[in-house]
């Protein structure tokens, strides 16, 4: 009996230790602070990096891109820079290692203006400002010249007429492009020079050896041409192309060799390949690309120089992410792998001998953080929320399924914190793209909230379905010409694995996602809408026919998704569209889109759920969010989603209820922003 007391008092003094520690909420993720980006010092001494902090005052004025500048030698000492939260970014060092440049809009500035700041002194000066926002810039160290691509200020007419009222868009036709400019630095009263206004500038890089600018660019601003057309030139001052290369499909990142005879860049590999994954060179001698790492069964993300003739890069290898190296000389099958096992990589910058490389990386235990790798060790520098010690985190792990044709297919599974429930309920969160894939690292978001869920008792399961990157081209392609086919199938193989590894509550599954995955949210709770309980469709298709019609990447679309043009299989578009399987629904479905959004306009989410009110056997919501767009940036637009997204969950699959909840919420709103 004394035993049996002494096990009760263990159990009741370990579970208080564990109560004292309380689970990350939705709130929490409103105040998650991350590196953005890191700039490393060309002698390798110093890291400049940027902190993304919220702006979660709930003050009616929620400013949705808010960053400070730190500095970080390489004993790790750690030096605020500037500090405060605002819009700011894009570092680039001097060649004398004391200053760096940066672009911001302070309190006081009009546009958002380029400047400078000696490490030492720490007080930034403005440089140069322009009429309208200055988008990017290179230094020439050489002549102390500045280029930066903006949009042209309006002219006096135009402006004049906008100011009386006339406001009217002209569809794609009149998005602003962005024109290059240049300016002397060394002159404080020097006004910008026109370079180029007949393309839209996407990335302008100086080759000083030459005087002439390596541009990265497109024939116009709208985002098809973007995505689908962006070329690689040589420019001389006057504007005039030299030479350019158009590669097939997407292009990525670009980085220019520190000799200035070669760009490496992130590349499709073919005309049909769904994304940037491919490592390209490009010698700006001939401007014959080829690739430098062949066949590979991975994506490259992220690249940039050890030396002239080698390149650092960042490859996601299923779920992992590998920091590796190789030659530029010939293309190859293999790579030297310098680091792995440190999280999900996301970003790298090296300094100029190659000896020092500045890193960004996340684990499931922390979002993105700064680290320093040397040749000896790869040493963790930043720490930017450390009241994550203090909360209880889901655990997830990577697994692999057999899908029902045989395809493997890997997934995160997330089980519940607490055991609440002898059978489980579940919710499988759909990652989008499809052309994308989860990493086993930071997963807690607005949209797919995972330690909340499981502190609620929920398992969840993020599937990389077949079409996901992260596994090579063809895996990535499986999912071409059958839209909602084989790649939603994996979904319900998902379901099945939860139910038979977990004993979750066949009954009690949901699912959710945004954009593409909003899709698979919709067609989840129509065509298969037996399987699952709930469904949240986040920015979600609802009808292919209008989608191509009125989405902002047609190209991308047609190219790398559906091949076929709608006019040319109609009925194939109409039955692969939610709406089209509305009249037998009985899962009920909340919609959640944002009244921004060009890439999946709001109508569809508005089409769905006018179809599904009318035709389906259970109930819907629509919730439209007036200030966001594709993909939520503001803090009370995310906590509103999460929120609804969870209640529902909550209320249809843990309470089993039958009608909706209240569409109001109740959401703390501190005092003294009352």
């Amino acid at each position: 009996m004394k035993k049996l007391l002494m096990f009760v008092s263990l159990m009741i003094f370990s579970y208080g230790i564990l109560a004292k520690q309380p689970p990350l909420t939705l709130d929490d993720l409103n105040n998650i602070r991350q590196v953005k980006s890191a700039q490393i010092s060309p002698n390798g001494k110093h890291i400049a990096f940027v902190l993304d902090v919220p702006d979660n005052s709930f003050d009616g004025t929620d400013v949705s891109h808010l960053s400070e500048i730190y500095l970080v030698s390489r004993k790790g000492v750690i030096k605020p820079l500037v500090t405060g939260g605002a819009p700011l970014g894009l570092i680039k060092w001097s060649n004398d290692n004391k200053h760096i440049y940066y672009l911001s809009k302070k309190e006081k500035d009009k546009t958002v203006s380029l400047y400078n700041l000696n490490i030492d002194e720490g007080i930034p000066t403005k440089r140069f400002a322009f009429a309208t926002d200055i988008i990017g810039y290179d230094l020439n160290h050489t002549t102390q010249e500045l280029i930066f691509w903006a949009t042209k200020p309006q002219e006096q007419q135009q402006k004049r007429q906008r100011e009386a009222g006339f406001d009217a868009i002209v569809f794609e036709q009149s998005t602003p492009a962005n024109s290059l400019y240049r300016v002397d630095l060394k002159n404080d009263n020097s006004s910008a020079l026109l370079v180029n206004d007949s393309t839209h500038i996407l990335k302008a890089l100086w080759l000083e050896k030459s005087q002439n600018l390596l541009i990265k660019h497109a024939r116009s601003a709208n985002t098809d041409d973007v995505v689908m057309g962006s070329k690689l030139s040589i420019m001389n001052l006057a504007g005039e192309t030299i030479q350019s290369h158009s590669p097939e499909g997407k292009m990525e990142q670009i980085s220019l060799s520190p000799d200035e005879q070669h760009v490496v860049f992130i590349g499709n590999n073919d005309n049909r390949d769904p994304s940037g994954g491919r490592l390209w060179i490009l010698p700006l001698t001939t401007f014959k690309p080829w690739q430098l790492v062949i066949d590979y069964s991975g994506h490259f993300e992220h690249v940039g120089w050890l030396r002239d003739d080698k390149v650092a890069f960042i490859v996601h290898k299923g779920m992992d992410t590998i920091l590796g190296s190789t030659l530029t000389k010939k293309p190859s099958t293999k790579f030297k792998t310098l680091l792995k096992n440190a999280g999900t990589l996301t970003a790298l910058d090296i300094d100029e001998r190659g000896r020092n490389i500045a890193l960004i990386s996340h684990t499931a235990k922390h979002p993105k953080e700064l680290f320093w790798y040397t040749r000896d060790a790869t040493v963790r520098i930043t720490d930017s929320n450390p009241w994550l010690k203090n909360r209880q985190l889901a655990k997830q792990k990577e697994i692999k399924f057999t899908a029902t044709d045989g395809t493997e297919i890997q997934a995160l599974v997330i089980p519940p914190i607490n055991n609440l429930f002898e059978k489980p309920p579940g919710i499988i969160f759909v990652h989008g793209g499809p052309e994308t894939h989860v990493s086993n690292g930071w997963n807690n978001r607005y949209s797919s909230p995972v330690s909340a869920a499981a502190e609620k008792g929920f398992l969840s399961i993020i599937p990389n379905y077949r079409g996901s990157t992260g596994r090579g081209v063809a895996f990535s392609k499986l999912g071409q010409n059958d839209y909602a086919g084989k790649e939603f199938d994996d979904l319900l193989d998902a379901r099945q694995w939860m139910i038979d590894s977990y004993d979750v509550d066949a009954e009690r599954i949901g699912i959710t996602g945004t954009s593409y995955g909003g899709y698979a949210a919709a067609w989840a709770a129509t065509k298969h809408h037996r399987f699952f309980a709930a469904s949240v469709s986040g920015m979600g298709i609802a009808n292919q026919i209008s989608k191509y019609g009125v989405t902002d990447i047609p190209t991308e679309m047609i190219q790398l998704h559906s091949i076929v043009y709608p006019w040319d299989d109609w009925t194939r578009y109409l039955k692969r569209s939610p709406i089209f399987h509305t009249k037998e629904a009985t899962t009920p479905l909340l919609l959640l889109h944002g009244e921004k959004d060009k890439r999946v306009p709001a109508s569809q989410s508005i089409e769905l759920f006018r179809y599904f009110t009318m035709r389906a056997k259970a109930p819907t919501r629509l919730v439209l969010y007036p200030e966001e767009g594709h993909g939520f940036v503001k803090a009370t637009a995310k906590l509103d989603y999460s929120t609804r997204l969870m209640r529902w969950m909550e209320h249809f699959l843990i309470y089993k209820e039958t009608q909706m909840p209240p569409y109001q919420l109740n959401i703390d709103i501190p005092k003294d922003t009352e």
